[in-house]
């Protein structure tokens, strides 16, 4: 009998420990599941914010570049109209008419100078502008909203992604930003065109601000960021790989000039440190996203568009006739 128990209470208690082992199992069953819910609504939640800039970056770069497409054809047209109509109605005994102040000056400071000079300009007002109104502390609230690149929100806004290109909070960043694009300004629009540059330098400034937003999110960094920087860099990179031999030089080191390719490549070198080793003073991301869109217009979106340009105006021409 003595034997008998021992041996039913052995099996009892192999019995419990069996129990207890399918309640630990179950157990950290339960919690590995929660935990992997758990990483994978936090993985949905980081990166998800990211779907609504991805996806408008993706169509303003498709819509911008075929606006540019067609937006160049109607200012051809209109150029040739134009000079078509001057030359009709020339009249060789009136063609020393007197002109006023205002149309001489125009003339002269105006319509005389280079396409790049006045786009250089609208862009650098656009600049000014901005940089005038953080200096109004009722418009603070209004600019930290809508002029500022940041993740720390709810849900990312897209209008910083555009807006931010043309805020500087520093006179010294607007000034430099200013010389930088003025110095490529005018070859970057000889190159491609008044419109096609217009789109590269949006779209840059666009894909800069997207990939400031994945490299925050991916360090889980909430510093904000402002400036044309990315916007410029893509015009920078378009145009140095269009142009890979032209002579650079620093604005206060005039003496020491390099190629243009050199300079691209020690621009992408610094940013990927900067990404590396998590430099914070400037935004490395935005600045090598910028640059490597520039290069990538100037390798394959700039043919793209070129091949699909009659397609893109045979079917603007079709919607045009509808009105």
């Amino acid at each position: 009998m003595r034997m008998s128990y021992i041996l039913c209470s052995s099996s009892s208690l192999l019995h419990r420990q069996s129990i207890n082992k399918l309640n630990l199992i179950s157990k950290l069953r339960f919690i590995h599941q929660n935990n992997q819910q758990h990483v994978k609504s936090s993985i949905i939640n980081k990166y998800g914010k990211l779907v609504k800039p991805f996806l408008f970056t993706i169509t303003a770069c498709g819509a911008s570049f075929t606006i540019a497409t067609i937006a160049q054809y109607e200012n051809d047209q209109n150029d040739f109209h134009r000079k078509q109509k001057r030359f009709q109605s020339w009249n060789p005994y009136n063609s020393h008419q007197e002109l006023s102040w205002f149309q001489q000056m125009k003339n002269l400071y105006w319509d005389s100078r280079k396409d790049g000079f006045k786009i250089f300009c609208c862009i650098a007002a656009l600049n000014g502008l901005a940089f005038l109104c953080w200096r109004i502390p009722r418009l603070n609230p209004l600019m930290t909203k809508y002029f500022i690149s940041r993740i720390d929100t709810g849900s990312i806004r897209i209008a910083p992604m555009i807006l931010s290109n043309f805020s500087h909070y520093s006179i010294t960043h607007l000034a430099m930003n200013m010389i930088v694009l003025y110095s490529f300004c005018d070859l970057g629009v000889h190159l491609f065109g008044r419109e096609n540059f217009l789109a590269l330098y949006l779209n840059a400034g666009i894909i800069s601000s997207f990939a400031s937003f994945v490299h925050k999110v991916i360090i889980n960094s909430t510093v904000p960021s402002l400036g044309a920087s990315g916007a410029i860099l893509g015009v920078l990179g378009a145009t140095c790989l269009e142009r890979p031999d032209i002579q650079l030089m620093i604005i206060f080191l005039p003496f020491f000039t390099f190629s243009s390719y050199t300079a691209l490549k020690s621009i992408l070198l610094l940013d990927a440190l900067g990404i590396i080793l998590r430099w914070e003073f400037f935004d490395h991301a935005a600045h090598m996203g910028g640059t490597l869109f520039g290069m990538y217009y100037s390798s394959s979106i700039r043919q793209y568009f070129y091949d699909k340009k009659r397609i893109i105006l045979k079917q603007w021409k079709k919607f045009k006739n509808q009105f």
